[in-house]
């Protein structure tokens, strides 16, 4: 194991060996999913067989865990020299954070719609095409991504599995409107600083917004992944609609 890399990021100009990076979908990557889909799967068991205060509980530290991972990320940034702009918890995914900790200490429906809508697609996407890929594989921006990716996943599925999350469209409104501000301050600040938050410079590497932008160029895969956002959307509630009629119409019947 080479871990004369472990601390150098090519985001703010250092070089990796092009063998000790890794690929998106290689052995290495699927293994990782595995890994990260059978740990949220158990945790999913496990978590139905705690009581209400105890959910709530484990909830609350994965909240508190975040931020202080986030802290600690930019502190190591920071003492290695890597700090930059992007560090800034701006992104979508970082700055579910936020929302995650409202939820964990007083729920409602807007950040509970928010993980499912928001949290959930996004750290699913995270995983999958990933946008680390040029750091080394053993590397601190590796295993910190990864760990945050999975528990920013990990809550709302635990909230489905247990039934105390109910997806409801007719929150969804409230959520994108919640969103307009934080868009806005990430497309001036791109536009003052040079940094990609949200993605609305660049598409992130290997992701479908790439295969967008070469279709429609830029900033027209902005306004095409808007529209694939709404298909993915429309595929993440209507098994709820189809579900919640299915029982509205057994509740009719008895």
């Amino acid at each position: 194991m080479d871990f004369k890399y472990f601390f150098v990021s090519p985001d703010s100009g250092g070089y990796v060996p092009k063998e000790l990076t890794w690929r998106l979908f290689d052995i290495g990557h699927i293994l990782t999913l595995i890994c990260v889909a059978f740990l949220i799967i158990y945790m999913c068991k496990k978590f139905t067989l705690w009581d209400l205060k105890k959910q709530d509980s484990f909830i609350k530290k994965i909240a508190v865990f975040m931020l202080v991972q986030e802290i600690f990320k930019n502190i190591v940034h920071y003492l290695t020299g890597v700090l930059i702009y992007e560090d800034i918890p701006l992104h979508l995914c970082r700055f579910s954070i936020f929302v995650t900790l409202w939820y964990a200490f007083k729920p409602n429906k807007l950040n509970k719609e928010y993980l499912y809508a928001f949290s959930l697609p996004a750290a699913v996407a995270a995983l999958l095409f990933a946008d680390w890929t040029d750091f080394a594989r053993i590397s601190f921006t590796n295993i910190d991504s990864t760990i945050f990716h999975m528990l920013l996943l990990m809550v709302p599925v635990l909230l489905i599995y247990s039934g105390k999350l109910k997806p409801n469209y007719k929150n969804l409104n409230r959520c994108i409107m919640f969103m307009f501000p934080l868009g806005f301050i990430a497309f001036r600040l791109n536009k003052i600083i040079g940094t990609n938050f949200m993605f609305l410079n660049t598409p992130s590497p290997g992701s479908p917004l790439v295969l967008l932008e070469n279709l429609f160029g830029s900033p027209g895969y902005i306004f095409a992944g808007i529209c694939l956002i709404l298909i993915i959307w429309t595929l993440m509630y209507i098994p709820w609609e189809i579900k919640y009629k299915k029982e509205s119409e057994i509740e009719q019947l008895v």
